[in-house]
């Protein structure tokens, strides 16, 4: 039987990490990003349903829905990624 050492460090997997950035200055004050890729996975989050064309936030729930989900998608995009292998989604409406 093979006895462990002491001291002896675990092996850790190194993990690629990138930032999905936005044009938001909450990018270089907090340090925020639209989303996160971590070797296959993308986390996306903090997104709302505001137009950034007009920016201006709707007042239908519709729209910003709408508005949410592509700008979710667009991240997606910019990841290498998509919409449809999303394997989770979570909408919360205040």
């Amino acid at each position: 039987m093979k006895v462990p050492r002491k001291n002896r460090q675990p092996r850790v997997k190194s993990l690629t990490v990138r930032h999905i950035p936005t044009a938001s200055p909450f990018d270089e004050t907090i340090g925020y990003s639209r989303a996160v890729v971590s070797d296959s996975w993308v986390f996306v989050a903090g997104t709302t349903g505001y137009d950034y064309a007009k920016m201006v936030m709707p007042d239908s729930i519709k729209a910003q829905c709408r508005n949410a989900l592509a700008t979710i998608d667009k991240a997606l995009q910019e990841a290498g990624s998509g919409a449809r292998p999303c394997c989770a989604g979570h909408l919360h409406r205040a």
